[in-house]
């Protein structure tokens, strides 16, 4: 049961058309109150049956899914005065949305993870095993402040640990003991061994030697990172757990990696390589990344390298990740490797992001198969950095699981925070498409993270006889649209988050094949990296463009013809400020 159930006033969505000049404008109009009321016209939004105990303070957060298809016929010369053939079909689903933290204070996301309190950033130590997810990452809560007035804040990045959370279905996460704390304090004034990025796996063979074949561990390998009055070194070290994740404990031989002379010899993903029966790590190298190989993930040998040629901008990679997928081409399935790294600038968006290559690799080399100068792209917004995918104890070549930091270096240690700082990327399944232009990855909202939030949906169509003229929602939402458009002219504008001028906007123009997404005049928060609207190159499938957005309190994702594109980008609105208005142009 909720420990609450609040009274929502019901928005109202107005859809308003007119024919101006032989030009067809469709308008959504959008109000909405967060306000609890009582009396007439009020409604109420329960919870979702089933909910476990430890859930029953989340109290009821509301949600709703907005379906629109727009199909659109361009009028002949000779019919130029003549209303615009379409129709639109909106679906509208009352939801419960059950995060995985009980919050009631600071304004929080409704369906994407984040800490308790404190700063987080990168993902770590991705694994599913006995059906749980485990999810490791960057995180500080200000228990390490030195004497000298560093690391105070607890919502600033400090000395790194890893944070732990769990959960049997991407959706509701259950928090759980820190897992890795830095090594140690030298005097008050600095510190020693902090945890920074990595992986870990699920020694299934015993190879390490922590446990037992009927016992197998868990290991984490991660960066020791030295560099606050204790030297400047960035080392590898691993830890283990013999009881499913809940106590660590390091290494005593530690490092595993010594220092490689480079300033950013971090991040390593490990993973089991069954070709040739040994343990795989991709790690950065500064402008490149490193492969190394080992028995027992405790002794590693260097055995290639990859990104001299491919660095090009973006250097140093951070955070890479390298995994296979199954992809159809020409009618036959084949096997290919997929590696992905963060960069510290020239992405799309100007500043930080993610590239991602597909290739082959043998367990040492990794070839390229696209061109150096085609630069393949995670994502074409802000915030979506440090991704990295789920490794299983069942092998699925199919589909991957991804999250991400969602946030900017460039702005992440100012964004508006009260508890915490930092989220993640809604949970993605990731597969590898191949069409003319070349092998691609699409991204979709795992099924998991939206379907058990829908509670009833509504669909009414729209036409010239039976024009919609209202549907109750909420925020956060879920809005699909299907849009149909001439080449020549066919121009498309989903602006949301909409008040006295201030927009987020999303626009396609058939005749340049671009979407482009603009967040600069939404004033809730001013984000500085921002110089242009972002944009991507986006052909309409059999005339058709598919739009996905998912809309949170403080994000907006972004995806466009089934993911083949995806934006993803932080947004602040103040709390008097919710969806007001939906425009469809």
């Amino acid at each position: 049961m909720c420990a609450r159930r609040t009274l929502i006033r019901p928005p109202t969505i107005e859809i308003t058309e007119k024919v101006n000049a032989g030009r067809f404008v469709r308008q959504i109009e959008v109000t909405s109150t967060r306000r609890p009321l009582d009396g007439a016209g009020s409604c109420m939004m329960p919870c979702a049956r089933g909910t476990r105990q430890r859930q029953a303070t989340m109290g009821c957060l509301r949600g709703a899914l907005w379906d629109v298809r727009h199909w659109r016929q361009i009028s002949s010369a000779s019919k130029k005065g003549d209303l615009v053939k379409k129709q639109i079909r909106i679906a509208v689903l009352a939801m419960c949305l059950l995060s995985g933290h009980a919050f009631a204070t600071q304004e929080r996301p409704h369906y994407h993870f984040t800490p308790s309190h404190g700063w987080m950033n990168d993902p770590n130590g991705l694994l599913q095993k006995d059906g749980i997810y485990h999810l490791f990452y960057q995180y500080y809560d200000g228990g390490w402040a030195l004497a000298d007035g560093q690391f105070k804040d607890p919502m600033v990045w400090g000395p790194m640990h890893w944070g732990h959370s769990t959960s049997r279905d991407l959706v509701h996460w259950k928090a759980r003991p820190v897992a890795l704390s830095p090594d140690k304090r030298i005097g008050n004034t600095a510190v020693e061994g902090m945890i920074f990025s990595g992986s870990a796996v699920f020694d299934s063979k015993n190879t390490s030697g922590f446990g037992t074949i009927q016992h197998p561990p868990m290991v984490a390998i991660y960066t020791l990172a030295d560099t606050f009055g204790a030297g400047s070194g960035q080392r590898q070290a691993i830890a283990y757990s013999v009881d499913s994740g809940t106590v660590w404990k390091k290494y005593a031989s530690n490092p595993v990696l010594p220092y490689n002379n480079s300033e950013t010899f971090r991040d390593p993903q490990v993973f089991w390589f069954g070709g040739d029966s040994k343990w795989a790590m991709v790690i950065s190298c500064g402008d490149r990344v490193c492969f190394y190989n080992s028995p027992d993930l405790k002794q590693w040998s260097k055995v290639g390298e990859f990104g001299t040629q491919e660095s090009g901008i973006g250097a140093p990679w951070e955070c890479p990740d390298l995994f296979p997928l199954r992809v159809t081409r020409s009618g036959k399935e084949e096997i290919k490797w997929v590696l992905v790294v963060s960069v510290q600038h020239g992405a799309p968006s100007g500043s930080f992001g993610t590239r991602y290559f597909v290739g082959d690799f043998d367990g040492k080399t990794f070839k390229n198969l696209a061109s150096v100068t085609d630069f393949k792209w995670l994502d074409y917004g802000s915030d979506n950095y440090a991704a990295r995918t789920w490794q299983t104890t069942t092998v699925d070549l199919k589909h991957r699981t991804m999250i991400g930091w969602m946030a900017n270096w460039t702005y992440a240690k100012t964004l508006p925070a009260s508890k915490y700082r930092g989220s993640m990327t809604i949970p993605r399944d990731i597969t590898l498409q191949y069409d003319e232009s070349g092998y691609y990855l699409t991204q979709r909202p795992i099924s998991a993270a939206i379907a058990p939030l829908r509670k009833r949906t509504r669909e009414l169509t729209l036409d010239d006889a039976h024009p919609v003229k209202a549907i109750q929602t909420s925020v956060p939402a879920l809005v699909k649209a299907d849009i149909s458009l001439s080449p020549s002219s066919g121009r498309f504008e989903l602006a949301v988050f909409e008040h006295e001028g201030q927009q987020f906007s999303i626009r396609y123009d058939a005749r340049a094949a671009e979407v482009s997404v603009d967040r600069r005049s939404y004033a809730g928060y001013i984000f500085d990296s921002d110089k242009a609207p972002q944009t991507a190159r986006a052909s309409p499938v059999k005339h058709h463009l598919r739009l996905q957005v998912l809309l949170d309190v403080n994000s907006m994702e972004v995806f466009v013809n089934d993911g083949k594109q995806t934006f993803t980008n932080l947004l602040f609105a103040p709390a008097t400020k919710p969806v007001t208005k939906v425009s469809v142009h």
